[in-house]
């Protein structure tokens, strides 16, 4: 502070000195000093000059100071809200009711259709809503479009595939050595002496096993091979196969009477579970 006060009187000097004596004049207050000599017929020496601003005197400097004091003094504090808003203890505030959406119910509210149906998965009571089910259904559709089950894909193939081919040859094969003689691509029952209705041996299993073979042999080869014509093929295969069977037995029965009509009752498997039962 005191280096800035000698500053501003030096200012006020050099510019005193440089427009002249004669500019200058006294201010009410100002300190003024007794020229000697010749300076004192000219002027007198005033400072300030007239020309300073009164903001750099120490009087003004003193007043500015006193002005800012005073407006911090003046100053309104701050307005601030102590009050408190009454509440009555008797008024009781009833709870807010739950959203409908949390518990799946939507009888209470209009609902989007996609709240709807948000409502509808969330709700329910969890474990009984047959999760294991759901989650099977969509595990199954994520390996059909995948094509492939994960991890466990060729394996499957691979065993499924030669399991079902290995039965297939087996059942024709047992078909074939039951049947012997009586062996025969038609419909027609054979003509041969001494034929008989064959109810034992793999017979007593299904009707027709060298047909069930083929089929099996087929979807087994279709599996293995991964080829979607194959497996076509053999649904096709299928539907063929029961219905010469179909036939085979209307004769079978004109043949035999009540005695393949007893056969059928005993074994109600035509070719496979699914295939031409009863």
């Amino acid at each position: 502070e005191r280096m800035l006060a000698s500053s501003r009187r030096s200012l006020a000097i050099v510019l005193a000195l440089a427009t002249g004596a004669g500019a200058m004049r006294p201010l009410p207050g100002a300190i003024t000093r007794p020229a000697t000599g010749r300076a004192a017929q000219v002027a007198k020496v005033v400072w300030p000059p007239s020309w300073v601003p009164e903001a750099f005197t120490r009087s003004g400097k003193t007043a500015l100071s006193s002005s800012k004091g005073a407006a911090k003094k003046t100053a309104k504090p701050k307005a601030t809200n102590s009050v408190r808003p009454f509440k009555d203890p008797a008024v009781k505030v009833a709870p807010k009711a739950p959203s409908p959406i949390a518990y799946g119910d939507t009888s209470s509210a209009p609902l989007t259709v996609v709240d709807a149906v948000k409502a509808n998965v969330i709700g329910g009571e969890p474990g009984k809503r047959g999760e294991v089910l759901v989650a099977a259904q969509f595990a199954l559709l994520l390996c059909i479009a995948a094509g492939d089950v994960p991890v466990v894909g060729s394996l499957l193939r691979l065993d499924v595939g030669a399991a079902l081919m290995a039965a297939g040859a087996g059942a024709m094969a047992f078909g074939a050595l039951d049947l012997g003689p009586q062996l025969s691509p038609w419909l027609t029952p054979t003509a041969s002496k001494g034929a008989t209705l064959k109810t034992e041996g793999i017979y007593s299993i299904c009707r027709h096993p060298m047909y069930a073979g083929l089929i099996l042999l087929c979807g087994g080869l279709g599996v293995l091979t991964d080829s979607f014509t194959r497996d076509a093929l053999t649904v096709a295969l299928g539907v063929v196969l029961s219905k010469k069977a179909a036939g085979e037995e209307e004769l079978l029965f004109e043949r035999f009477g009540a005695e393949y009509t007893a056969y059928k009752e005993e074994v109600p498997v035509a070719i496979l579970p699914w295939i031409l039962e009863g």
